[in-house]
């Protein structure tokens, strides 16, 4: 009979702790933004201008990097 009920409130308490866990990542999942898409051209600088100039040629095929920095104010 005790093993019964330790596996009893052993089971509550598992059920008791998933079933929160799994409505907070159900939750997220649901709320996601979707992405975004950057389209754009890459040119290279022969004049180290920092910008698009008349001699600047465009590099086709080239995959750039998002690089994502969090500042946190205090």
């Amino acid at each position: 009979m005790a093993k019964h009920l330790i596996s009893a409130i052993a089971a509550v308490l598992a059920v008791a702790c998933l079933l929160p866990a799994l409505a907070l990542a159900v939750r997220d999942i649901a709320t996601r933004k979707p992405g975004f898409v950057v389209q754009g051209r890459v040119f290279c600088d022969t004049c180290r201008a920092g910008f698009e100039t008349p001699v600047s040629t465009y590099i086709k095929g080239y995959q750039t990097q998002d690089e994502h920095n969090i500042l946190s104010t205090n």
